[in-house]
C-alpha cells in the first residue's frame, strides 16, 4: 500500500495548498461582489426616492390641470350660445 500513500501524500502536497488558495480568491470575490450589491441597494433606493418625488410633482401638476380644466368649462358654458341666447332674451324688455 505504499504507493498509495505517496500519491495521497503527492496529492495533500500539492493539491491542498492551491485549494486552499482558490478558496481564498473565492473570498475575496464574494466580499467585492457583496460590497458591489449594497452600493446598488442605495443607488435603487436614491432612484425610489426620485420617482416618489416625481409622483409627488405629477399629482401636483395634474391637479393643476382639474383646477384649469374646470376654468375652461365654465368659461366655455358662460360662452355657450344657448346660455348667451337666453340671457339676452331674459334681458330683452317684454313686448306685447
Amino acid at each position: 500500500m505504499g504507493t498509495i500513500d505517496d500519491i495521497r501524500n503527492v496529492l495533500q502536497d500539492f493539491m491542498a495548498p492551491e485549494l486552499r488558495e482558490l478558496r481564498g480568491r473565492f473570498d475575496g470575490v464574494n466580499a467585492r461582489l457583496d460590497a458591489h450589491e449594497k452600493v446598488s441597494e442605495a443607488q435603487n433606493v436614491g432612484i425610489g426616492g426620485q420617482f416618489a418625488g416625481m409622483t409627488a410633482q405629477f399629482a401636483a401638476v395634474n391637479l393643476k390641470i382639474d383646477a384649469l380644466s374646470a376654468r375652461l368649462e365654465s368659461i366655455a358654458s358662460s360662452l355657450s350660445w344657448e346660455q348667451r341666447l337666453s340671457r339676452l332674451e331674459a334681458a330683452r324688455p317684454q313686448q306685447q
